[in-house]
């Protein structure tokens, strides 16, 4: 799964660092601190922009946490496999879903002979350095059927770093001079001692639209980018098989 380089090995400890995190949220919320987090309503419209109205799909979720993106999109699927490493959130998922096949592991090791006309993510893709989401994309690509179609959600967009912790993409967010000042400096001092530890904050890992394009490139498929309407500092990928 990785690298003998210090880069990897980097990479595989801030990943089982971000597992180690989820794994303690006993709560199985998704927000930060163990809140409740996120307006799935709007995630749903989101990712139903990329379907095809009145058709139902064979679902692999990734990274498919507690199932309030599920419950939104109970109308699109025919069968569904969620797969998510937070044991607290696969609980939750089970009692609100009885009937939803489930796996708790992460998305880089678990297996199924199963293939699916619909793979997609949620803002899991944060938790993944460029490695690792190349090793996802060669895997989800064998588990898409022709003719089926993989999106992930919710890159965290490098370039747009700095507006968005300035608060410039969400207006009236840091109203203070010294808050637009110091939270984007505090953040680099953080991304400092994450890369010296290996460890993770909870964003995790922000991307390049070129970096996530030239990984289909080397893979030898065609993918689309979009910006996510509901959030300015993120971006989507969809690949149709």
């Amino acid at each position: 799964m990785g690298s003998c380089t210090k880069d990897g090995a980097m990479n595989i400890l801030a990943f089982r660092s971000m597992q180690d995190f989820w794994n303690r949220q006993t709560s199985g919320k998704l927000g930060p601190g163990g809140k409740d987090g996120g307006n799935y309503c709007l995630e749903a419209r989101e990712l139903a922009m990329f379907l095809e109205p009145g058709k139902t799909y064979d679902c692999l979720e990734l990274g498919c946490g507690n199932g309030d993106l599920h419950g939104e999109m109970l109308g699109f699927y025919k069968t569904y496999l969620g797969v998510d490493f937070s044991s607290s959130n696969i609980t939750v998922f089970r009692k609100r879903y009885p009937d939803a096949q489930l796996v708790c592991s992460d998305v880089l090791s678990f297996s199924t002979d199963r293939r699916f006309d619909l793979i997609h993510s949620n803002h899991m893709v944060q938790c993944l350095s460029i490695k690792h989401m190349e090793l996802l994309q060669i895997k989800m690509l064998d588990l898409c059927r022709p003719g089926g179609i993989i999106i992930h959600r919710g890159f965290l967009d490098r370039r747009l770093k700095s507006l968005y912790f300035t608060g410039y993409l969400y207006p009236g967010i840091h109203r203070r001079l010294f808050r637009r000042l110091l939270h984007p400096l505090a953040y680099r001092i953080l991304e400092a001692f994450n890369k010296i530890t290996g460890t993770h904050n909870q964003l995790g890992y922000w991307h390049t639209r070129e970096e996530i394009l030239d990984i289909h490139r080397r893979l030898k498929v065609q993918a689309e980018i979009f910006s996510s309407p509901v959030h300015p500092n993120r971006f989507n990928i969809v690949v149709r098989r």
